[in-house]
């Protein structure tokens, strides 16, 4: 199925399009008893709702919220929904360009079980907007992307008892992305308040439906009301030149290669633990460099896995590649700077390790602590290629990772660690 021009409009317009009854029956039979069956052998993580620690009991457990995180999995039963050509084709037209899965989580309430968490920056407490929030979120590697959308398919209905999704209509305009600033490369964005809101809409969600959401949409679940379970799919798909300012999830190569050929163009980010970050930080046109072994190298080097991002909220962290975090306290300790925001440029390989390399730019002349112990050296990219690349005091990666933090054509937003975002909330 194609999406007709009406049905774009109708998006672009309210926030949010629903489909009616579009997806199969037998897709849907499969991916239930797939979810299921992943719920049951316990590979997710599990939380009891209330209490957001990552601890639950095992189902069928009452007022539970279970959730799978598809990046992990192995089922083609399960990841077959990423592929459905009816979603896929759709969030390509209404992304504007060839979709990327930024994130894949299947979801199991039990009776009894909570709705949704309130928008982390407080406005929806503040306006008795209940639970409504916007799932934009600079510390979140899905949702710091600057173009995706919602792709949720409910394996139950949404009924009055079993929790509706509501949804706010058009209250995707009250978010804004700002122009970018003057030589910094990234645009900002002007996050609405739940102050600005109309009236909620119950979608009435129904098994086999497929609603569309827009990133900026406010919306809200209900709780489990109900004397079955509430369970469903939702996917984030975000447009290929858009990437997740906080770097994108790293999918396992079980979970991609569940896909078919063609779907796995879906899922380009996959592989091993991510271990080893650095970040560009330039200033008038230069970069920052410090020396290591005889070569320069760009600030951080290894994250260590008990540096786990900070995050506003208690929940279940399956954002593991965001390093945010531990590499802005690398940085501190290196060099005795402040990074407040950085964006994600790509993942290179350095001495054979995956490396995640981030960006950023800073507004006013860097000030180097004089306890820094490390020799440090500003190059501008000419002199990165002519002179330190030629005679292997750079990796070669560097240079491709500086063009790609050039290329205007790249959407980037800004990521923030879980300290920053909160404190801005």
């Amino acid at each position: 199925m194609q999406l007709t021009a009406t049905q774009i409009e109708a998006y672009n317009q309210n926030g949010f399009i629903i489909l009616r009854g579009i997806i199969e029956e037998a897709v849907l039979e499969r991916v239930s008893k797939a979810l299921l069956r992943a719920i049951r052998l316990g590979v997710p993580k599990t939380t009891r709702v209330g209490d957001r620690n990552g601890q639950g009991d095992s189902y069928p457990a009452a007022a539970r919220l279970f959730t799978v995180n598809g990046a992990i999995q192995n089922d083609p039963d399960l990841m077959s929904i990423a592929e459905h050509p009816t979603i896929v084709n759709g969030a390509e037209a209404l992304l504007g360009s060839q979709a990327v899965l930024s994130a894949f989580v299947g979801y199991l309430k039990t009776p009894g079980a909570a709705g949704t968490s309130a928008d982390y920056q407080g406005s929806s407490k503040e306006h008795n907007r209940s639970a409504a929030h916007c799932d934009y979120k600079t510390y979140q590697q899905a949702g710091s992307s600057l173009n995706w959308l919602f792709a949720i398919t409910p394996l139950v209905d949404l009924d009055e008892q079993t929790g509706p999704l509501w949804v706010v209509p058009e209250s995707h305009h009250v978010s804004r992305i700002l122009p970018a600033e003057d030589g910094q490369r990234v645009r900002r964005v002007q996050r609405g308040s739940a102050s600005q809101l109309g009236e909620k809409l119950d979608s009435k969600l129904r098994r086999g439906d497929l609603l569309f959401m827009n990133m900026f949409t406010w919306h809200e679940g209900g709780a489990n009301c109900a004397g079955h379970d509430r369970m469903g799919i939702y996917n984030k798909y975000r447009a290929l030149n858009s990437p997740p300012a906080c770097g994108p999830s790293l999918f396992s190569n079980a979970a991609r290669d569940t896909l078919s050929p063609q779907g796995r163009r879906l899922i380009p980010h996959c592989g091993a633990e991510l271990q080893l970050a650095r970040l560009i930080i330039e200033h008038e046109g230069r970069i920052l460099f410090v020396r290591h072994n005889e070569q320069w190298k760009l600030p951080g080097g290894t994250i260590a896995r008990e540096m786990q991002p900070a995050y506003p909220t208690k929940k279940i962290k399956m954002d593991m590649g965001n390093l945010i975090d531990p590499l802005e306290r690398s940085v501190n300790e290196q060099l005795g700077l402040v990074i407040e925001w950085m964006t994600f440029i790509s993942d290179f390989t350095e001495a054979g390790q995956p490396c995640r390399i981030y960006a950023h730019v800073l507004a006013s002349s860097p000030k180097i602590t004089p306890e820094c112990v490390t020799p440090v050296q500003w190059f501008t990219p000419q002199q990165v290629e002519e002179q330190l690349i030629t005679s292997g005091q750079v990796d070669k990666y560097v240079a491709e990772a500086i063009h790609g933090w050039h290329d205007d054509s790249i959407l980037r937003g800004i990521g923030e660690s879980g300290k920053w975002a909160k404190n801005r909330g």
